[in-house]
């Protein structure tokens, strides 16, 4: 991903700090990162409940400590996130019958 901060930059000072930021609230709040595309996440958590603290948690802490870095010419980038929750019940089946 090439951006105008720089592929290497990009990840040393926005991307790398972002991953960690969400992979310890995720585990705060019972979840596991299941996966990551670019700079989405995938995480599964318990309940739905567990789901919406790690959100509002992201949320409200990225809020009080934005992760910012400046590019080459000095203009100031900011990680901003889009949350989606998705629920589902845990159904296990034996499709062997």
């Amino acid at each position: 991903m090439t951006t105008a901060l720089g592929s290497p930059a990009y990840i040393e000072k926005l991307l790398g700090p972002h991953n960690r930021h969400l992979n310890a609230i995720i585990e705060s709040r019972h979840g596991h990162a299941a996966g990551t595309a670019g700079d989405s996440f995938f995480a599964a958590f318990e309940s739905a409940e567990h789901a919406l603290d790690c959100a509002r948690e992201i949320q409200v802490s990225l809020a009080k400590h934005p992760i910012t870095a400046a590019d080459q010419s000095g203009v100031n980038w900011t990680i901003a996130l889009r949350i989606g929750i998705h629920t589902a019940e845990k159904e296990i089946s034996n499709t062997l019958e």
